[in-house]
């Protein structure tokens, strides 16, 4: 080998031995990174694991008719947003259809997100079975005005529910006793699931399971009522973060950072 040779491939052996370098380090800062950060707020879940999970496979039913999510008492682009992954491909059977969210609890509390109001507004929440013959609760609450996320769970219901049977939901947001074809209106089907083994771990461990399962009603209960019961800062952080990880994980992305304004029992 005569000297140019020798001396190029000296350059190319150390160029390739500095790029390996720098990727360790940068890996090794990463990690250091993420580490410390999960450290600092008091959580030991690590930041890939928090994303590899899908929601169990769940049935379909067809949207009812006076499906409203914009009305008068809302800026304008704003709308109410029942919180309920959407439906998979393989899982319609028509293009307009809503999911059949799941439950185990015999009085189940079901979630919206509120964009803000202008003013405290009184809302109805009904409950009917599948055929729409027969109403089980029919509730008037008052909404605070606030952005965010509410849930609302009847206190009393006409009848129990019942495994395997699935209801029909409704809630309006009275905006205007004058106009009320105007005013926002969501809806989602439930159905009862029978009861499950609870999973051991952390509130995060157990909403993965519940999610995994497919009782995505459970799992959203419990998110929500950790993050409302948190008190102090650690757990405040890290209710919020399982939150996060799990509305992203699921496809609710836009209700990551949305704060849980209030559960009412009426």
């Amino acid at each position: 080998m005569n000297l140019r040779s020798y001396r190029n491939a000296l350059v190319v052996s150390a160029t390739l031995a500095l790029g390996l370098w720098i990727g360790e380090a940068e890996a090794v800062l990463s990690r250091t990174t993420l580490q410390t950060q999960f450290e600092e707020t008091g959580s030991t879940i690590e930041l890939a694991r928090r994303r590899r999970f899908s929601l169990g496979s769940r049935s379909s039913r067809y949207r009812v008719g006076g499906f409203r999510r914009g009305g008068t008492c809302l800026a304008e682009g704003s709308e109410v947003t029942p919180l309920s992954p959407p439906l998979l491909t393989e899982e319609l059977e028509a293009e307009d259809d809503l999911p059949v969210d799941v439950t185990t609890a015999d009085r189940p509390v079901f979630f919206v997100h509120v964009p803000e109001l202008e003013a405290p507004t009184p809302a109805q929440f009904t409950l009917q079975n599948e055929a729409g013959t027969e109403e089980l609760a029919n509730i008037t609450f008052e909404l605070s005005g606030e952005d965010g996320v509410v849930g609302l769970q009847p206190a009393d219901l006409s009848q129990e529910l019942v495994i395997g049977d699935i209801y029909y939901w409704q809630m309006a947001v009275q905006c205007s006793a004058d106009s009320p074809d105007e005013n926002p209106v969501v809806s989602g089907w439930i159905t009862v699931a029978e009861n499950v083994d609870s999973a051991e771990g952390s509130n995060y461990d157990q909403a993965i399971a519940l999610v995994e399962a497919g009782i995505w009603q459970d799992a959203v209960t419990l998110l929500a009522q950790a993050r409302l019961e948190a008190t102090d800062v650690e757990a405040s952080t890290v209710a919020d973060e399982d939150w996060q990880a799990v509305m992203e994980g699921v496809g609710l992305t836009d209700f990551a950072d949305a704060p849980i304004v209030e559960i009412m029992a009426e």
